[in-house]
């Protein structure tokens, strides 16, 4: 995929290409993958249409996001993604885009606290991908689950770890830590 990136991004300028920092993966159920550019660069994600010489048989199409986690799991353990949500059958979209413009109502305006700025990272990689949607202009929009009073629910999560998702990273007191600073910080903002 970091060869269809690149040629995509090669007739942007150099200011334009220094802004796409997320990898959009859609399929055409709405399905997606949000990816950091970082992690495309360093670990291979394939659009693939067959496994061991075998088509994919898909009812939604024959490409599929698949990140190469088997042959590197322990350095791609290390950077706390939801490796699951990364495996996107069908895929129909793939677009390049950034955090900021795709998750604004997400980020933290003051980044004076280095605990609150971590817990936004791994928010923003592991939490919001499937926390936000968006409208029909294009914009990023906060589903029901992260508005202002659904906020304060999300420090006992932050502490005990999701109960449905999927494929998320384990999550040690640093980190919980981290995403309880985070929400705090978050809920603050909100009330301004």
């Amino acid at each position: 995929m970091l060869t269809i990136i690149d040629e995509t991004m090669k007739s942007l300028t150099a200011v334009e290409r220094a802004q796409i920092d997320l990898i959009v993966i859609r399929n055409i159920n709405g399905e997606r993958a949000l990816l950091p550019r970082s992690f495309v660069g360093k670990y291979s994600v394939l659009l693939a249409r067959s496994r061991a010489g075998k088509p994919l048989a898909a009812a939604l199409g024959p490409l599929y996001s698949v990140p190469s986690w088997t042959t590197r799991a322990p350095k791609i353990l290390e950077e706390k993604l939801p490796l699951e949500s990364l495996f996107v059958p069908g895929v129909v979209e793939v677009v390049l885009t950034n955090y900021k413009l795709r998750l604004a109502q997400f980020l933290l305006l003051r980044k004076t606290d280095p605990s609150a700025m971590r817990g936004e990272k791994l928010f923003i990689q592991g939490c919001a991908g499937c926390h936000a949607t968006r409208s029909p202009a294009g914009e990023a929009q906060v589903d029901s689950w992260v508005k202002a009073e659904a906020l304060v629910k999300l420090r006992g999560v932050a502490t005990s770890g999701h109960p449905s998702a999927k494929g998320l990273p384990g999550y040690g007191d640093r980190e919980r830590r981290a995403l309880t600073s985070y929400v705090d910080a978050l809920i603050e903002q909100q009330r301004r």
